[in-house]
């Protein structure tokens, strides 16, 4: 299998226990090539590549993706996923709060930004308001989607 940079952020997970080579896009453009054929991928792309056939096939984005410590990338991600996923990442606790605030969905990067940036960020895509109860717990509330 060939991977060639064409001037990219990318990663590759390439095992020797899987079945599979799999290359994942953050942004830029890359060029998967097996034995079957290859692909160009591009912002938020993957592919994984059979070992065995050397055939590689185009994957869905996944919802939520982390790309190192504290970036962030959010693809059509149910709210209830992002705050579980800033929980993971941030030390602290968010709650949603309102009659549909978890049915919104996000799409969006964050870069190492601080959690309050991004819960506000998120607090304005929605209409929402971020506040911080007394036990310190951040609360997105409002009306949502």
């Amino acid at each position: 299998v060939e991977v060639r940079v064409l001037g990219t952020a990318f990663t590759v997970d390439a095992t020797d226990t899987s079945d599979f080579i799999t290359v994942r896009v953050r942004h830029g453009r890359v060029r998967v090539s097996g034995e079957r054929g290859d692909l160009e991928l591009t912002d938020g792309q993957g592919a994984r590549v059979d070992r065995l056939t050397g055939e590689p096939v185009r994957q869905a984005a996944p919802s939520v993706e982390r790309w190192g410590d504290r970036i962030l990338q959010f693809h059509d991600a149910p709210l209830a996923r992002v705050v579980a996923t800033l929980q993971e990442v941030y030390p602290v606790r968010i709650s949603l709060s309102g009659p549909n605030v978890e049915r919104c969905r996000l799409t969006a990067t964050f870069d190492d930004e601080p959690v309050d940036l991004v819960l506000q960020v998120i607090a304005d895509t929605f209409g929402l308001e971020v506040r911080v109860a007394e036990d310190g717990t951040y609360v997105l509330d409002g009306e949502g989607c």
